[in-house]
């Protein structure tokens, strides 16, 4: 199984990668709605707290779905005894909970591996357009439809956004989005 890291996505393809022919590349996305609060009332459960549907319908919104960033909200609201914080002192908490990770997603210093620029630039694009397809985004960003549909499959690779059909993404975490929005201020 590979995340969406562009070093691991062209893992398997390199020539003498032990993997390459005998392994077949399985991309892990974001949960699907029902998923989601499945995984929120099975760990509520848990820990033995009740979470109120506008907590999980909060949870579900920010994280897009997207499990890690789930399991990390519902540790906060579990470790730090936040059920009745506020959505606002919640939504700070998480930023700055996972201001390393998204740093590193985002990858400004151009290491090898998470976002390059032209994922960023993708990024940017979709946030700007909200939905788009590789055809849509190539027009947006001046970038060859190849680089983009590359670009979409790292990014989707992440479940920082999601692929709704064949053609077409549109923005999954929007805590990840609010995170992006504070950076390039």
């Amino acid at each position: 199984m590979l995340s969406g890291y562009r070093d691991l996505k062209e893992y398997q393809q390199r020539v003498g990668s032990p993997l390459l022919n005998i392994a077949e590349i399985e991309w892990l996305t974001s949960l699907s709605e029902e998923q989601a609060k499945i995984l929120i009332s099975d760990r509520a459960e848990q820990e033995q707290i009740s979470l109120t549907e506008e907590r999980i319908n909060s949870i579900i919104e920010w994280s897009g779905c997207h499990p890690y960033l789930i399991q990390q909200a519902l540790n906060i609201i579990f470790d730090c005894d936040l059920q009745k914080e506020s959505r606002t002192n919640f939504i700070d908490k998480l930023l700055q909970h996972h201001d390393n990770d998204f740093s590193g997603w985002w990858n400004a210093e151009e290491y090898s591996g998470c976002f390059g620029e032209t994922e960023r630039k993708v990024y940017c694009a979709l946030v700007q357009n909200r939905k788009g397809s590789s055809k849509t985004l190539s027009q947006c960003t001046s970038l060859s439809r190849i680089k983009v549909t590359d670009a979409l499959e790292v990014i989707a690779g992440t479940g920082v956004i999601q692929q709704l059909d064949e053609e077409y993404y549109e923005i999954g975490s929007r805590l990840f989005e609010e995170w992006v929005a504070q950076q390039v201020m």
